[in-house]
């Protein structure tokens, strides 16, 4: 059916006299302003007729309740086709219609009015559930959770083993018998039937035990279900070890499962590094994980201290704890090897000193260890530097002790 908008034009010379017209076609809908009888809208003194609709109520019927569909009333003679969805149809000159339907399900009901040998038709989605109908609402929260914690609770609903599209109306969190928090505007949509609800946890979360509450609704059928977790103060005795970081977000393997911790949040600090293990302190307890992990490097050594920089931080470790050894001299150039890389480094900051020379190899000691080399062109300039320096620091630690001697028997 086309909508076709007429506009009347006053004509200008008699502006006194009653102005009245009257539009008569063989159509469908006519429209009479004075009375109006007809829904319309004007637009700059146009025209323009409702597309066709109707309604119906209850808005969730059950199987066996008796359902009314409304179509717009006209003043002419229409006749009102409905087409059921379930096999069956009427046709009335009214503009209200009954049915009932006996099973449940969803029905396409569709509407043709028809007058004059035109026709125009809607159609609309009905869901018929049977009375007393509840969904099943499935909740998972884990079995123990810890402050700082970004948490995941799962929400499944189904009917009749069916996964269905509800709605999450409600997901309340308790504790201590009381509201804690409303975590309904965190749901996500992850699939037919399946939610998620991702909560970052306080790190100021007392420990207990928290009840989560969820409620849902399907057209007329609801449901509700809920389920308790521990909230813990420490991770001290869950042999914890963080198996990645992404940004400031750390997966942890516990002995129960994988939690996942902000590591902000939890105020994580990098304490020590003991070969390639990176010790670190939170809020939450003590935590372990690889050196690649917080991408550790070493950076500088000074004598027998090893300076390591690390997404966590800065910090100083004894050489011995990162096994770091020097494994060879360049000139006055030493390369040292570690649990967390390899360093080059003057031969003078890790206090060389040449400890022995036989023919053209030298044996030079250092904070990280020993090593043998060969004397040619610079480095044996170096080395014998180092050696005459070593000797020297020895006749003036004789010499010292000579004048101590010296002194004390006068």
């Amino acid at each position: 059916m086309a909508t076709v908008t007429f506009k009347a034009i006053s004509q200008a010379g008699e502006p006194d006299l009653p102005f009245s017209c009257e539009l008569v076609l063989n159509d469908t809908q006519l429209i009479n302003d004075v009375m109006g009888e007809n829904p319309h809208t004007m637009s700059h003194g146009s025209y323009e007729i409702e597309p066709l609709s109707f309604s119906y109520e209850p808005s969730n019927p059950i199987a066996g309740q008796p359902v009314l569909f409304t179509a717009p009333e006209a003043i002419y003679s229409v006749i009102y086709s409905w087409s059921f969805g379930d096999g069956t149809s009427l046709n009335t000159t009214e503009p209200t219609a009954g049915h009932m339907y006996s099973m449940l399900g969803e029905y396409n009901v569709t509407l043709t009015c028809m007058t004059d040998g035109l026709a125009s038709s809607v159609s609309k989605p009905i869901a018929i559930w049977p009375q007393g109908t509840a969904i099943e609402v499935t909740v998972d929260v884990g079995s123990i959770h810890f402050g700082g914690e970004i948490a995941e609770f799962n929400v499944l609903t189904t009917n009749y083993g069916e996964t269905v599209n509800a709605s999450i109306t409600e997901a309340l969190l308790y504790h201590n018998s009381g509201f804690y928090a409303d975590l309904t505007g965190l749901v996500q949509s992850v699939s037919t039937g399946l939610h998620t609800i991702p909560y970052s946890i306080p790190i100021a979360a007392e420990t207990g035990t928290y009840t989560l509450v969820v409620k849902a609704e399907h057209y007329n059928a609801q449901g509700a279900s809920m389920k308790s977790f521990q909230i813990s103060q420490t991770l001290a005795s869950w042999g914890t070890i963080i198996t990645q970081i992404d940004n400031d977000i750390a997966t942890i393997m516990t002995n129960l499962n994988y939690i996942n911790l902000n590591l902000t949040a939890i105020d994580a600090r990098l304490t020590s590094i003991i070969a390639d293990i990176a010790i670190i302190d939170t809020e939450v307890g003590v935590l372990q994980t690889s050196v690649d992990n917080i991408d550790a490097r070493l950076v500088d050594i000074e004598g027998d201290i090893a300076i390591i920089d690390s997404k966590l931080g800065a910090i100083q470790a004894n050489v011995s704890d990162i096994n770091a050894r020097l494994v060879s001299i360049e000139g006055d150039i030493a390369v040292i090897d570690s649990a967390i890389g390899t360093i080059q480094t003057d031969l003078s900051s890790i206090d060389a000193t040449v400890t022995e020379v036989e023919g053209d190899m030298a044996t030079i000691s250092t904070t990280v260890g020993e090593v043998d080399t060969k004397l040619d062109g610079v480095q044996a300039t170096a080395t014998t530097t180092l050696y005459a320096a070593s000797i020297l620091s020895a006749i003036a630690a004789i010499l010292s002790a000579i004048i101590l001697m010296t002194t004390r028997k006068r």
